[in-house]
């Protein structure tokens, strides 16, 4: 479970794209997962659940509603 990735510009992302490259070339078959976190980079990116960037195939995890609501349940100790 990724916290954020490619596209978006940080270290971490870099990073964790060049491990994932490496790890294919050793033969392993890699899952990438972003968090809710990750959000959307762009508004045609908002409703798509699966990316493929640079040859590496993201699964979005959607931010809900639902998600919210526990997070401020979470929050106030309920």
């Amino acid at each position: 479970m990724l916290d954020h990735s490619i596209p978006l510009h940080s270290g971490y992302t870099f990073r964790t794209a060049a491990l994932l490259r490496e790890q294919r070339k050793l033969g392993w078959q890699t899952f990438h997962v972003t968090s809710p976190k990750h959000g959307a980079s762009s508004p045609a990116d908002a409703a798509s659940t699966e990316q493929v960037i640079d040859d590496l195939h993201f699964f979005r995890t959607p931010f809900t509603v639902a998600m919210l609501g526990r997070m401020r349940r979470w929050a106030n100790g309920q």
